[in-house]
């Protein structure tokens, strides 16, 4: 009788060990991307709004920023602060109904606040490209990089 009873426990031991480990695999993939979508504002065509003007990234966690436009062609500026992701500090084009990353953020990147804004057109070719959200606008918009 023991040796039943024996596997029917390694059974649930191994069962256990199968589902835990598959939880714990589980708990380190989360959602590394942060996907920020870009849209023009219903009643102003000249502005534009974001789901997420303020985004929290862990360089530690190797989190990345993908903008996703809903309509236009935007383009993201970071102030003269510099870019968490680029240290050239090019603009990014988001194309229209389509996305621009995963844009990863490096550890020099940590422990500072980038604020940009959003333009219409590509500011890096053209100093006069209308911007469609300053970077002061609704609480500003930024990326604010922890370990």
């Amino acid at each position: 009788m023991r040796l039943p009873l024996l596997k029917v426990f390694a059974l649930i031991g191994v069962s256990i060990l199968i589902i835990g480990c598959g939880a714990k695999r589980h708990s380190f993939v989360s959602n590394p991307h942060r996907l920020i979508t870009i849209s023009i504002t219903p009643e102003d065509p000249q502005k534009c709004e974001v789901d997420f003007p303020v985004t929290l990234v862990r360089y530690s966690k190797k989190h990345a920023i993908t903008w996703q436009s809903e309509d236009n062609d935007y383009w993201i500026k970071f102030d003269s602060g510099g870019s968490p992701i680029d240290p050239s500090n090019k603009s990014i084009r988001v194309p229209g109904g389509g996305s621009n990353g995963p844009n990863l953020i490096p550890r020099s990147a940590a422990l500072k606040y980038y604020q940009y804004a959003i333009y219409l057109a590509d500011p890096d070719a053209n100093s006069q490209a209308p911007v469609c959200k300053k970077a002061d606008d609704d609480h500003d918009t930024g990326v604010n990089v922890k370990r």
